[in-house]
């Protein structure tokens, strides 16, 4: 069976990716998840030295990677895994052996990022091997760029542990409070966020961080299981495109021939915590004020994380679990509130909130948010051939935040009046890399990704209440555009590379399909909205100033399932020499 997306064979498309023809440039946003290398190979008399035999190997794996110089003695790696440690031996017939150990490769999206020249001398005399030791050369950027490396990430402190937190060691990034990263002055909506290739962006546009189950102000990653991360700007490539303020790439973790664990544990209360800026009353003692601590709340984060060889050389394995929770009271300083009622009015509007209608709508003085958070990671890399290497990657996502809404001066919320938001995402990613011969290499990326963004109310299903008081405003009852609130949105993606190789130049070709299906789901004021000119109103049980109800003509929801949302979806092939 052959599946269409827009108008086009998926193996109609599919036969694209190899034509040598392809010379059109379209908007592509799929990304580079691995480090090239190339060199130049002469001898001391500068004659250049073709069919050289290079070899390369990644030392925690034993990884082995073989090629030969062309005839203007260059040679090139593709593909290659981001890190090291990496030795690279050299060795043609009547000259001495090379060697250069210890070298790391930073993830990077252009082939001459990293350039390791040799010069072989000839072999008159018998002499002992050579080992040359040499540190990797000065990146030589395209674009504006920057390289997080690991050790950069375990060092840095991070309280919230998200994505923010090491995007602002980028000298061109604005960070703010609530998850946004702006880069290169712009909304952080506009950024591109990629998850070893597998796009991870916020498809619904809402959450401040751009990021999938961002809404939930959570990370889409634990920050243990990233190895690297790089952020463009204004790449070069005409294959990275897709986004006006930059690009972020994460790659994570990989298992070695050495078996690995780490176990971790956070935690933070209120005695970490600070007292009230200013003194406010105490509870039960009118006319007593002091500076109080937070309500007792309980922070913590837990998680490990194992990798090593299922089978030495050939396939390794990485997993990874964590789990965090946290509780962040918000206490309400009634003192600093702009509204006309006063503590005794409002425990009556609660009163009268249960008496009459049997509603228990909560309270006002403290609101409670929350966040719990599920992530599970599993990677494979395998390696059957010299010419072949595979990686397959799983990563779930659940996370689940109260919302208590927005409070201050102006504004009063009964805690019921809190929403719930729960984000799922799953993304499976699967990546073949092929050698094809000394001058062709071919790579094939797969993706699938899933993401689920629910709101629910807090309490039975009651209307929404809003009662101007004054200066203020008073809200309880159900949070109106969280009772009947889904959406729901998949995406398949394919990436075809194909390079060549010929004389000094690399030739790249491909082609990227993406198809993206969405619901989303909205009927907001589903139970009603009633708005009071006052306090007073409400109590005496008066005609409300503004009355609104929404419903759907086609069908009744129930549980967040209902015909009446908007399904669209979208279709995009781009290709680029």
């Amino acid at each position: 069976m052959l599946m269409k997306v827009c108008g086009y064979h998926w193996a109609a498309c599919f036969a694209f990716i190899h034509l040598p023809a392809l010379i059109c440039s379209f908007p592509l946003h799929a990304q580079e998840t691995n480090s090239h290398i190339s060199g130049l190979i002469q001898s001391t008399n500068n004659e250049l030295l073709s069919g050289t035999t290079v070899t390369l190997v990644h030392e925690p794996t034993k990884n082995t990677y073989s090629t030969q110089t062309n005839g203007s003695g260059y040679y090139y790696f593709f593909n290659l895994k981001p890190g090291g440690t990496y030795t690279i031996t050299v060795s043609y017939s009547g000259y001495i052996t090379e060697t250069k150990q210890d070298l790391y490769f930073n993830y990077s999206s252009v082939q001459d990022e990293d350039f390791i020249p040799f010069v072989m001398r000839k072999n008159n005399t018998p002499l002992e091997k050579v080992v040359v030791t040499g540190k990797r050369p000065e990146d030589v950027k395209t674009g504006t760029e920057t390289n997080i490396t690991e050790q950069q990430i375990r060092s840095l402190p991070s309280i919230s542990r998200n994505l923010q937190d090491y995007i602002r060691l980028v000298p061109q990034a604005k960070v703010s409070g609530d998850g946004m990263v702006s880069l290169a002055g712009q909304p952080g909506k506009y950024n591109a966020v990629f998850i070893d290739g597998s796009s991870s962006n916020d498809p619904l546009g809402l959450a401040q961080s751009g990021t999938n189950v961002g809404q939930t102000e959570s990370s889409p990653i634990s920050p243990e299981a990233i190895e690297e991360i790089k952020v463009s700007l204004a790449p070069y490539n005409a294959q990275y495109s897709n986004f006006t303020g930059g690009s972020i790439n994460i790659i994570t973790r990989s298992g070695t021939n050495q078996f690995k664990s780490s176990v971790w544990y956070f935690l933070r209360n209120e005695q970490m915590a600070g007292r009230s800026p200013v003194p406010v009353e105490k509870p039960g003692s009118p006319g007593i004020f002091e500076r109080s601590r937070l309500s007792p709340f309980f922070n913590q984060a837990a998680g490990i994380w194992a990798g090593g060889p299922v089978i030495r050389n050939k396939l390794f394995y990485f997993l990874l679990f964590e789990r965090q929770d946290e509780k962040q009271p918000q206490p309400f300083i009634l003192s600093g509130y702009r509204g006309n009622s006063t503590q005794q009015q409002l425990e009556a509007l609660a009163s009268t909130m249960q008496n009459r209608y049997g509603y228990d709508p909560g309270s006002f003085l403290e609101l409670n948010k929350g966040l719990s958070v599920n992530r599970f990671i599993i990677k494979l890399d395998w390696n059957p051939s010299l010419k072949n290497k595979l990686t397959f990657s799983f990563r779930y996502n659940y996370a689940e935040r109260t919302n208590a809404g927005a409070i201050g001066g102006t504004s009063l919320r009964f805690s019921n009046n809190a929403f719930v938001v729960s984000a799922k995402s799953i993304a499976p990613t699967i990546e073949w890399k092929s050698f094809l011969s000394s001058s062709a290499n071919n790579r094939l990326l797969v993706t699938f990704t899933n993401q689920t963004d629910d709101r629910n109310i807090i309490g039975k299903p009651f209307p929404s209440i809003e009662i101007t008081d004054g200066a203020g405003s008073i809200f309880l009852g159900n949070n109106s555009i969280s009772e009947i609130d889904l959406f729901k949105s998949s995406g398949f993606g394919l990436l075809d590379v194909l390079k060549l190789i010929k004389r000094k130049h690399v030739i790249s070709a491909g082609a990227e399909m993406n198809y993206t299906n969405l619901n989303d789901l909205i009927v907001p004021d589903y139970f009603g909205y009633y708005r009071f000119g006052t306090l007073n109103d409400f109590i005496t049980n008066a005609f409300p100033a503004d009355v609104k109800r929404t419903v759907s003509l086609m069908d009744g929801p129930e549980n967040d399932h209902s015909k009446a949302g908007s399904r669209y979806s979208a279709g995009r092939l781009g290709l680029f020499i």
